[in-house]
């Protein structure tokens, strides 16, 4: 359960006594019966098993509360997190306790889920005395084994509606590399073989209690979470191919920390009968302590450097949000005001065979204070057409203090208009058009430094946030139960784009770029093969992107835009993948396999350009719920050990220079299994 209750759910969707008892899915509400062939352990078991329908997590990065919402709400209402992500919250919510999943077009609830083309509403029904309990256990290629674990309890107590959730993560991951140096002509000049086993280990635990006072609702929420990362990444270096000793070792040991967790407030109440307040507050805090050490063992020379490094981020951030909405009628309007106070404490030690090393703006405060109001309206016309229009106007102030100082304002308008229009009960049209603003963050104003790249990014404390015109359209075809088919075109006008420049400082870091282009298409195929496999669905998605962007490095000269997030990017531009899995529920038992396409993308620094090639990824799954009553799932990660191969190039100065050499990396993700045993009750 989440904010509201079963009987708040959102306006336009069909009530309890309107649901369809039956497993057949009727107007885009998917009854719990219909999830049955799955073996659903929790709701979001059943959000991605939805026909046509891809779950999108929002953000938790986003500050405020309103700009880093997912598509899925709970009994109508968004839940209220920032700390938790989306897909974790609703994997607390036990599958017994769903009794439909509805699916809105056309921003039905504009205000919950920001603007959203498609939404899932998990409608739950009245909490009773239930929970879930699941274990895992993950073992690397190395042999290291981690178990995991999560446990969320539901009952009522007292009149509140309470939720514990407990959740421990072990992840062990197992890396290797063979690196190469060249120098300008290509010449190889060095090799190193690299090893890089690394853990996760975190422990989070959660309440929430919720109960009906007056004519409102009120929720609380707490949560908190430690957790930390550890990894050894070595590397003997060789000074030619035919040297068969080492001559050097470069070993990098770190260690990452983090403690982080919020309290928060909910509070709605029905208001003249068909308008509804909330009130929103939330308190979060995240604290970072980063650190490595670096040794560099020269066995020729009988000499060893030290570098040790030390990045500690204290984030907090407070919301108050309130809104007024209707709820029922032709005419949905919605008004709502939002402010937000976040504040970031940035502080790097660097040290270098005894020197401390100063980054430009590495010890630096940054403090936002950030207001917006809003106002959403959407519009019935009829029984085909959905018209959802809405205006935001954001004001905020951001001053940098320490190493740098800096104060700027900013005020924006963001409009957003949208239609659905539906040829059918199963093909629906939605057209959109939206004014955005991207949202800086708040660490890309204070110093970093990636070690194991050797690559230092200045702070920028006169950072501008960027802006994008976006128009898209999607189509969604639901030719049958299971089978769906959606495709999704976009383009996009940006201005002020992020990316790696040179700052006024003379550093090289994240900066405004100018202008540039952006456009693509994404499809989702669910394609039944129940006439040739019983119960078999073969899902396939793909995503193509172009972009042009006139680059200030290069004297205004035309490339692709790329991720200023040293690594490569985080959505491949060019990508498919394709899943198969057939379902036996008489026999208890579901199998399938997946495959993921590689990709090729290019990143661009000021003085030096990767080149990223990653190979597709094979997995497979088995799974029964026929023994002991609980349901036992083991996955085969990365058979064909994955691989990502990478070149870097040097330059003289700048990408405008002479190339000065090359790296040039292989490295492969090796296999890993995962059990997991997961029970109701």
């Amino acid at each position: 359960f989440d904010s509201g209750s079963a009987d708040q759910v959102t306006a336009g969707c069909a009530s309890k006594s309107d649901m369809v008892l039956s497993s057949s899915a009727t107007d885009g509400i998917y009854p719990a019966a219909f999830f049955d062939q799955y073996a659903p352990q929790t709701a979001m078991d059943m959000i991605d098993r939805l026909p046509g329908f891809t779950f999108d997590g929002g953000s938790t990065k986003q500050r405020g509360f309103g700009g880093g919402a997912g598509n899925v709400l709970v009994n109508g209402v968004r839940p209220t997190s920032k700390t938790s992500r989306l897909r974790t919250l609703i994997e607390r919510i036990p599958a017994s306790q769903v009794e439909r999943v509805e699916i809105i077009q056309g921003s039905g609830s504009s205000g919950e889920a920001a603007g959203q083309a498609i939404i899932a509403n998990i409608v739950l029904g009245d909490v009773s005395s239930s929970g879930k309990w699941d274990v895992s256990l993950r073992k690397a290629h190395d042999g290291r084994v981690r178990p995991n674990g999560n446990f969320t309890y539901l009952n009522r107590l007292s009149g509140w509606d309470t939720e514990f959730n407990a959740k421990f993560q072990g992840e062990p991951r197992d890396q290797i590399g063979e690196l190469e140096y060249l120098d300008a002509a290509g010449a190889v000049t060095s090799r190193q073989y690299e090893e890089a086993p690394s853990q996760l280990l975190a422990m989070n635990v959660s309440a929430k209690a919720s109960r009906k006072i007056g004519a409102g609702r009120l929720v609380l929420n707490a949560s908190h979470e430690r957790g930390r990362w550890d990894g050894q990444t070595s590397r003997l270096r060789y000074s030619s191919v035919d040297d068969v000793a080492a001559n050097d070792r470069w070993y990098l040991d770190g260690l990452n920390r983090w403690t982080k967790g919020e309290l928060g407030f909910d509070w709605s109440q029905s208001i003249a009968g068909n308008w509804n307040w909330r009130l929103i507050g939330l308190g979060s805090y995240v604290n970072r302590n980063n650190g490595y050490e670096l040794t560099d063992t020269d066995y020729l020379a009988v000499t060893e450097s030290f570098e040790d490094y030390r990045h500690i981020k204290n984030l907090s951030e407070f919301i108050g949000r309130t809104t007024f909405a209707r709820t029922g009628g032709k005419l949905l309007p919605e008004f709502g005001v939002e402010v937000a106070k976040n504040r970031l404490f940035n502080d790097i030690d660097k040290v270098v065979d005894g020197a401390d090393i100063s980054l430009a703006s590495g010890d630096v405060t940054i403090e936002e204070l950030r207001g917006e109001a809003f106002v959403n309206a959407t519009y019935q016309a009829n029984s085909a057409l959905t018209l959802t229009a809405g205006v935001t106007a954001e004001a905020s102030k951001v001053t940098v203090s320490g190493d740098a100082s800096a104060g700027q304002n900013f005020k924006f308008l963001k409009p957003r208009l949208s239609a659905t229009y539906s040829f059918s009960n199963t093909v629906q049209l939605t057209l959109e058009a939206e004014r955005k603003v991207g949202q800086l963050d708040l660490s890309d104003f204070a110093a970093s430094s990636e070690e194991e790249d050797g690559i230092v990014t200045a702070g920028n404390p006169s950072l501008r946030p960027d802006k994008t015109t976006r128009v898209s359209g999607i189509l969604l075809w639901n030719f049958s139960d299971r089978g769906s088919f959606k495709v999704e075109p976009f383009y996009e006008w940006r201005d002020d784009v992020l990316e790696q420049i040179v700052l006024p400082s003379g550093g090289e870091g994240l900066g405004n770029g100018g202008k540039a282009t952006f456009w693509g298409v994404d499809t989702n195929l669910n394609l039944p093969l129940t006439n040739f496999i019983p119960g078999g669905l073969l899902m396939a998605k793909t995503h193509l992107e172009a972009s042009s962007f006139a680059d200030p490095v290069l004297g205004g000269a035309t490339r692709s835009l790329s991720s200023f997030k040293p690594g490569g990017r985080t959505r491949a531009p060019h990508a498919w993948g394709i899943e198969f899995r057939q379902d036996l529920p008489e026999a208890k038992v579901s199998w399938g396999a997946e495959l993921t396409s590689g990709f090729t993308d290019t990143v661009y620094f000021v003085s030096e350009v990767q080149k990223i090639k990653r190979s597709p990824e094979f997995s497979a799954f088995v799974e029964t719920s026929r023994f002991l009553g609980v349901k036992m799932r083991l996955e085969l990660l990365r058979l064909n050990a994955r691989t990502e191969d990478r070149v870097r190039t040097f330059y003289e100065g700048n990408r405008g220079g002479a190339i000065s050499g090359f790296e040039m990396s292989e490295r492969k993700k090796r296999a890993e299994v995962r059990f997991k045993v997961t029970a109701s009750f």
